[in-house]
């Protein structure tokens, strides 16, 4: 008896398995009824004006490449969501004098990025790491991070600048790759290389709570009938 295979639909690549990235959760928004973002940059994130809940959720628009400069630490309180749409690529940075918690969700509210591109972490956001471990479990930024392109912590990329710690609290998806470039051997002390091989240059922790609070916009599915014989 021959294996039994799960049905394909008729000259396509896939094997029926949804890909939830930014084309997948946007089919459930209409973009006329949400707040759009006009510029390129933010500087905190954005606030309703009384007509951008959708769902009870804030829900945002930018078409192009989004940069969200935090130069104040950021805070998403409980019985709030707001959730971010980028038709394009995100870059998140740390503008200010700000070390660890640069963007905080308590727990019973939720923040999401969902990218048509890239999603970058700048060099700025991280923990500075000690000898003896100091900052591993301290979060700098928590939410749902989706790019339907890379996710990207970047690094330093200076021969004689040790790179920080990035610790993200949530889920973090890059649809095609995930780059995690940061390392501590950029030193030209002996002692700060030696971290290289003790501690992790990125650390994820998981937030059980988003799944619970998710959004009703994001939880409705996206079907796609199609004939398979």
């Amino acid at each position: 008896t021959p294996p039994v295979t799960q049905p394909k639909a008729f000259n396509t690549t896939h094997a029926n398995v949804q890909r939830e990235d930014y084309d997948f959760f946007i089919k459930n928004i209409n973009l006329n009824t949400v707040q759009t973002i006009p510029g390129s940059t933010l500087e905190e994130l954005p606030t309703p004006n009384g007509s951008s809940t959708y769902d009870g959720a804030e829900v945002y628009f930018r078409s192009g490449d989004l940069t969200i400069q935090i130069s104040t630490a950021q805070n998403v309180p409980a019985g709030t969501a707001k959730i971010i749409f980028v038709d394009g690529d995100v870059l998140i940075s740390n503008t200010g004098t700000l070390n660890r918690s640069i963007l905080t969700v308590e727990e019973g509210g939720y923040f999401a990025v969902i990218a048509s591109g890239d999603i970058a972490f700048e060099k700025t956001i991280g923990n500075e790491i000690t000898f003896e471990g100091g900052g591993l479990t301290t979060p700098n930024i928590a939410g749902v991070y989706i790019a339907s392109n890379e996710l990207i912590v970047q690094n330093d990329n200076n021969a004689a600048t040790k790179d920080e710690l990035f610790v993200g609290e949530g889920t973090f998806v890059g649809w095609e790759g995930i780059e995690l470039r940061r390392t501590y051997n950029n030193t030209t002390s002996i002692f700060d290389a030696g971290i290289n091989a003790t501690y992790p240059t990125t650390n994820f922790i998981f937030r059980p709570d988003f799944n619970r609070n998710t959004p009703t916009i994001l939880r409705k599915p996206s079907l796609v009938w199609q004939e398979v014989n």
